[in-house]
Protein backbone atom coordinates (compact mmCIF):
# COMPACT_ATOMS: atom_id res chain seq x y z
CA UNK A 1 0.00 0.00 0.00
CA UNK A 2 1.50 3.23 -1.57
CA UNK A 3 2.40 6.23 1.79
CA UNK A 4 0.28 8.87 1.63
CA UNK A 5 -0.43 12.74 3.11
CA UNK A 6 -2.15 11.57 5.93
CA UNK A 7 0.78 8.81 6.77
CA UNK A 8 3.26 11.63 7.39
CA UNK A 9 0.64 13.67 9.50
CA UNK A 10 0.71 10.72 11.85
CA UNK A 11 4.17 10.46 12.18
CA UNK A 12 4.73 13.85 12.24
CA UNK A 13 2.24 13.97 15.34
CA UNK A 14 3.85 10.83 16.80
CA UNK A 15 7.30 13.10 17.07
CA UNK A 16 4.89 15.99 18.10
CA UNK A 17 3.91 13.51 21.27
CA UNK A 18 7.12 12.42 22.10
CA UNK A 19 8.62 15.91 22.20
CA UNK A 20 5.94 17.37 24.37
CA UNK A 21 6.37 14.17 27.08
CA UNK A 22 10.23 15.36 26.90
CA UNK A 23 9.08 18.90 28.22
CA UNK A 24 10.84 20.52 24.73
CA UNK A 25 9.59 24.00 23.71
CA UNK A 26 10.38 22.22 19.97
CA UNK A 27 11.60 19.75 17.64
CA UNK A 28 13.89 19.87 14.48
CA UNK A 29 12.54 17.28 12.04
CA UNK A 30 13.92 16.11 8.87
CA UNK A 31 12.27 15.17 6.29
CA UNK A 32 14.60 11.85 5.77
CA UNK A 33 13.69 10.88 9.32
CA UNK A 34 9.62 11.67 8.78
CA UNK A 35 9.51 10.14 5.71
CA UNK A 36 11.21 6.77 6.90
CA UNK A 37 9.49 6.42 10.23
CA UNK A 38 6.07 6.80 8.11
CA UNK A 39 7.91 3.74 6.36
CA UNK A 40 8.87 5.26 2.98
CA UNK A 41 11.56 3.37 0.92
CA UNK A 42 13.69 4.35 -1.76
CA UNK A 43 11.32 2.88 -4.17
CA UNK A 44 8.14 4.81 -2.82
CA UNK A 45 9.51 7.64 -4.35
CA UNK A 46 7.35 10.24 -2.16
CA UNK A 47 9.62 12.46 -0.59
CA UNK A 48 8.10 15.88 -2.43
CA UNK A 49 4.52 15.04 -0.60
CA UNK A 50 6.79 14.30 2.67
CA UNK A 51 7.65 17.94 2.11
CA UNK A 52 4.74 19.25 1.46
CA UNK A 53 2.85 17.68 4.56
CA UNK A 54 6.11 19.40 6.67
CA UNK A 55 5.34 22.67 4.92
CA UNK A 56 1.63 22.69 5.58
CA UNK A 57 2.09 21.29 9.04
CA UNK A 58 4.52 24.66 10.28
CA UNK A 59 2.21 26.93 10.31
CA UNK A 60 3.57 30.86 10.99
CA UNK A 61 5.31 28.77 14.46
CA UNK A 62 7.53 27.19 12.74
CA UNK A 63 11.24 27.76 10.64
CA UNK A 64 12.44 26.07 7.98
CA UNK A 65 15.91 25.50 8.96
CA UNK A 66 19.31 26.40 7.15
CA UNK A 67 20.80 23.52 4.83
CA UNK A 68 17.39 22.96 3.90
CA UNK A 69 17.34 22.38 -0.43
CA UNK A 70 15.82 25.73 -1.78
CA UNK A 71 13.52 24.01 -3.38
CA UNK A 72 12.00 22.95 -0.58
CA UNK A 73 12.07 19.51 -1.42
CA UNK A 74 14.63 16.89 -0.56
CA UNK A 75 15.59 14.37 2.60
CA UNK A 76 17.62 17.06 3.89
CA UNK A 77 14.44 19.41 4.02
CA UNK A 78 14.09 20.44 7.88
CA UNK A 79 11.55 22.50 9.76
CA UNK A 80 11.88 23.28 13.23
CA UNK A 81 8.39 23.43 14.90
CA UNK A 82 7.61 25.30 18.09
CA UNK A 83 5.69 23.20 20.80
CA UNK A 84 2.94 23.20 22.09
CA UNK A 85 1.13 23.21 18.93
Amino acid sequence: MPICADDYRRALRTVFEQSLKRGDSYVDVVARELYEMAGGTAQDRQMPNCCSVMRQEARSRANILPGSPPSGQGPNFAVRYQLPR
